[in-house]
């Protein structure tokens, strides 16, 4: 049976806030980068943050946004540990492929060949995430190439030795977001092993899992600190959607936001701050909450900011945040 991408959104609407235009865009073209965000205030964050907008990537730096392509069908952005790549999504018209192209977004380069258009049956690769400095080079990534629903596959950074690791039955919706921990060992996986989604600890070694959550509305978007001491991730509540941080067991677990409509957490360089994007006016905006731990080890937030004004980012995509 030919799939489609509407099972992808299905996902998202379980999550409760979907993402509109997956169509194709047209192809990369390699132009000077073009600041055209316009900020609320000057956001002085350390490092790069990476965003999508529109299907482009976009480059937060220095208090000056860039536009990195002109593409229209790029999602899910990461930068590489080093700062020098991105690997990212590109949605096609019956499929979608993993790719890889320099910081500055010019030449990209396809991972996976899930598009072509003779095949019966298409298939879908989803959120890349390359691995810690301190590991053999990956990319781990999502796929249903050979299954229904999504499930966890690894790649060398050229595309080789593409394996699925990880597999989730049931076809309640597979694995839908994952992050690496920093000491190389762990994956934070947001998966519907039952009917509702939930984050767990997925063991690389052992290929044991271990929940991390069990929220009645479900959890998603899990991001690692850089320390790997903490977690956050995404709660659903009667509607609400705000972030929470926790540690990688899920105990010490506390919201930081609470305005119901956050997604996509991004742990500063530092660990000191935490950027999410908010859609309190109906659109996605770039907000950074400061994050403090108190004296029982929970996570204390003060000084949320917002970054952007009427941005429209996409936040299925979300953040990428780097020194």
């Amino acid at each position: 049976m030919k799939k489609t991408l509407s099972w992808a959104l299905l996902v998202l609407a379980g999550a409760g806030l979907i993402v509109a235009g997956c169509d194709a865009g047209p192809t990369l073209i390699v132009t000077t980068p073009t600041p055209v965000i316009n900020t609320r205030i000057p956001p002085q964050l350390p490092g790069k943050v990476l965003l999508v907008k529109n299907g482009d990537l976009w480059l937060l730096q220095g208090g000056t946004f860039t536009r990195l392509t002109h593409a229209g069908n790029l999602r899910q952005a990461r930068w590489s540990p080093d700062g020098q790549e991105i690997a990212c999504v590109q949605i096609g018209q019956n499929g979608s492929d993993i790719a890889r192209l320099p910081a500055d977004g010019s030449s990209l380069q396809l991972l996976t060949h899930y598009q072509a258009p003779a095949r019966p049956d298409n298939h879908w690769a989803f959120r890349p995430v390359w691995s810690p400095p301190t590991t053999t080079p990956q990319i781990a990534y999502l796929s249903d190439f050979g299954t229904t629903d999504l499930q966890l596959w690894m790649m060398t950074p050229s595309g080789q030795n593409q394996r699925q690791v990880a597999t989730v039955t049931g076809l309640h919706g597979g694995i839908v977001g994952l992050d690496w921990s920093p000491d190389g060992g762990k994956l934070l996986l947001a998966a519907y092993r039952d009917k509702t989604c939930q984050v767990w600890l997925f063991d690389l070694t052992t290929s044991a899992w271990t929940p991390v959550t069990n929220e009645k509305g479900g959890a998603y978007d899990p991001a690692w600190s850089p320390d790997g001491q903490h977690i956050a991730y995404v709660v659903r509540h009667e509607g609400r959607h705000d972030i929470w941080v926790a540690r990688p067991d899920g105990s010490q677990a506390a919201p930081i936001t609470a305005a119901g409509t956050c997604r996509a957490p991004a742990w500063a360089p530092d660990g000191g701050m935490i950027a999410y994007l908010s859609n309190p006016t109906g659109y996605f905006d770039l907000w950074v909450v400061d994050v403090t731990f108190g004296p029982d080890g929970t996570a204390v937030p003060s000084n949320h900011r917002q970054v952007t004004q009427g941005a429209h980012l996409d936040p299925d995509s979300g953040l990428s945040w780097i020194r």
